[in-house]
């Protein structure tokens, strides 16, 4: 998933799993090279990689883990 602010050129980029554990496989996608180049050519510059998950939030390599839980209810 992709949620960009076309006013300030940035973008945010998740991922959505269904698990409590963190997995280096989690952020494959969040981490790619040439698929990171993508969205920013079209959604502007990632400044936030996350997953949202049924763990506790937390920060690992760079990728904030949110707690899906926690991420609903600050919408």
């Amino acid at each position: 998933m992709v949620v960009s602010d076309n006013d300030k050129g940035v973008s945010r980029i998740y991922e959505i799993k269904h698990i409590q554990e963190i997995d280096d496989r989690q952020t494959v996608h969040l981490i790619d090279i040439e698929k990171n180049k993508l969205v920013e050519y079209k959604f502007g510059h990632i400044n936030s990689r996350n997953v949202i998950y049924r763990g506790e939030s937390t920060t690992y390599k760079d990728v904030k883990y949110l707690n899906v839980e926690e991420y609903l209810k600050q919408l």
